[in-house]
């Protein structure tokens, strides 16, 4: 995984962007949560509704605010 995760850092910091190539390697944080993990699923259903909603919200939230910062409409929908 190390091996993969250099490569795609190299890349990005070769051709795309230095800064964010390197927080790429932000990904070394989930390795002890993987270590851990035993292959269950957790008990609290509700938990699973609560991040489809979040992942919805989150996104419209952010969509809002730029347009608050940056009103660019016509780029979201293209005119």
């Amino acid at each position: 995984m190390m091996a993969f995760l250099s490569m795609y850092v190299l890349v990005w910091c070769l051709w795309i962007d230095v800064v964010y190539g390197l927080l790429q390697f932000g990904v070394i944080i989930v390795w002890p949560f993987m270590h851990y993990y035993n292959g269950t699923r957790g008990k609290a259903g509700w938990m699973k509704w609560f991040f489809y909603m979040f992942y919805v919200v989150h996104l419209v939230l952010c969509g809002v605010l730029r347009l608050l910062l940056h009103g660019n409409v016509s780029t979201i929908i293209g005119g």
